[in-house]
């Protein structure tokens, strides 16, 4: 019987098709673990590390404030999709690449930031971003009504 050579096209064809059953199984993954239960947590970290990446804060601070916005968020499957390339997002933000998604994910962002920072000691520090930030617990806005960490008495 005559052995058959690998060659250029064969190799090719192989190695495309080893890559689409391994990036359909990494699909069927994330939406069978994370997109059917409505799991955001890695999305907000990602959006933590990148924008917060200058401040000092717990990796578990950062892991307690995603497991509160789970909560908050899990109805919302484009979310969970979206995680799918968290870990690519934290060094290029990938989604001002698609126009549907700039507005609301920018939206989204500054949401995440700010609930954030303000469930942390930052503001009572006096913004000091060279401090260690000490998370709380998530920022309710009905806790403490008169509360404005923005304002200033002269």
């Amino acid at each position: 019987m005559e052995e058959r050579k690998l060659g250029r096209r064969r190799f090719l064809l192989t190695g495309a098709a080893a890559g689409a059953a391994l990036g359909a199984a990494y699909v069927g993954g994330w939406w069978y673990y994370r997109v059917r239960t409505g799991d955001t947590r890695g999305l907000v970290l990602s959006v933590l590390h990148r924008h917060l990446r200058h401040l000092q804060v717990e990796e578990r601070d950062l892991k307690s404030f995603a497991e509160a916005m789970h909560e908050r968020f899990s109805s919302q499957r484009r979310l969970a999709w979206m995680g799918m390339l968290g870990g690519v997002y934290e060094f290029v933000n990938i989604y001002n690449l698609v126009p549907q998604t700039r507005r609301g994910f920018r939206g989204f962002e500054d949401a995440i930031v700010s609930d954030f920072l303000l469930s942390t000691d930052f503001f009572d520090n006096g913004a000091d971003d060279s401090q260690p930030l000490v998370y709380r617990h998530a920022h309710d806005p009905y806790e403490r009504i008169c509360a404005n960490p923005f304002a200033s008495f002269d």
